[in-house]
């Protein structure tokens, strides 16, 4: 990045900061009564100015790289320029809530509801752990641009059923290209709507990882033709841990002909000894279901 004709390393600056700011800390943790009338020198002075004279939009790269709970909990503690760039929509473009292992659930959805307010509007990404319905709509209600939705039900188990809201809230995604879901379960009619009302849709995830019986073959592949049938413009598909047996996987292959990217990890029920096991190995992107589950983000 170029300011003013000079380059500018931003992860020089970062670093800079990173270390001002620390220095600071212990200055501030050795702080007692003798250096109450302590006067900054001409250096400090200087050093202060520097930073302040950094355009705006460097602070907002910068601040790009905060994490949404570092956001929430302290970054607005920093300094007065931090603390007003955050209250600008920008910072929360994007929000990230799945790193709840320390968090109250409670305090989580404080956190989640402020971040969207804040967002006024302007999130078009957002990854969230223990989503229920009403926490759906309430973004929905607030965040029409919504592009990349990650959302994860309870663990250990197949999760809040939140299905009934997607269907309601689908006509408000029209502009949504990648839905995650986790432990969340789903219907045929959910995913139905989302193939009538979310056009753009080109990236869909169904995991679980509770091991669930079913009793026929239409149960098993349930999911795998109701995605056959409606979301035709699929490029990427994962489903792992999904009941699916061959006759649900030619369903897919046959209704989504775009699939490059195909996830069956998980998926026990598959047997791909025979021609249409050499169909999905020629994807450019193909996991098997006894592939290795050690990438696999927030696995329970």
């Amino acid at each position: 990045m170029k300011v003013d004709g000079a380059e500018l390393n931003l992860k020089e600056i970062w670093n800079e900061i990173v270390e001002d700011l620390s220095n600071n800390l212990l200055r501030t943790c050795e702080f007692d009564e003798s250096k109450k009338l302590h006067k900054p020198t001409e250096m400090e002075l200087e050093n202060v100015t520097m930073w302040q004279q950094l355009p705006d939009e460097i602070w907002r790269d910068i601040l790009l790289r905060v994490s949404t709970l570092d956001k929430l909990r302290s970054a607005d503690k920093v300094c007065a320029l931090w603390r007003r760039l955050l209250k600008e929509p920008f910072s929360w473009n994007m929000i990230d809530l799945r790193d709840s292992r320390c968090i109250p659930l409670k305090i989580m959805k404080t956190f989640f509801h402020v971040a969207v307010d804040r967002s006024r509007g302007e999130c078009t990404e957002l990854y969230y752990a223990f989503c229920g319905s009403n926490d759906l709509a309430y973004l929905v209600e607030r965040c029409k641009g919504l592009k990349r939705l990650w959302l994860r039900g309870w663990a250990g188990g197949w999760g809040i059923p939140i299905y009934s809201c997607l269907i309601k809230v689908a006509p408000r995604l029209y502009h949504l290209e990648e839905l995650i879901l986790q432990d969340c379960f789903t219907t045929p009619v959910c995913i139905e709507a989302l193939g009538v009302h979310c056009p753009r849709l080109t990236s869909f995830s169904l995991s679980h990882f509770d091991v669930m019986e079913f009793e026929t073959e239409e149960e098993k592949n349930e999911d795998a033709l109701a995605i056959a049938a409606h979301l035709p413009l699929l490029c990427r598909l994962q489903l792992i841990g999904n009941a699916l047996t061959v006759v649900g996987l030619e369903a897919v292959l046959v209704g989504c002909p775009n699939l490059k990217s195909l996830d069956l990890r998980r998926c026990l029920g598959l047997d791909l000894s025979g021609p249409i096991g050499d169909r999905c190995r020629r994807m450019a992107d193909f996991r098997h279901p006894f592939d290795s589950m050690s990438d696999f983000m927030f696995l329970v």
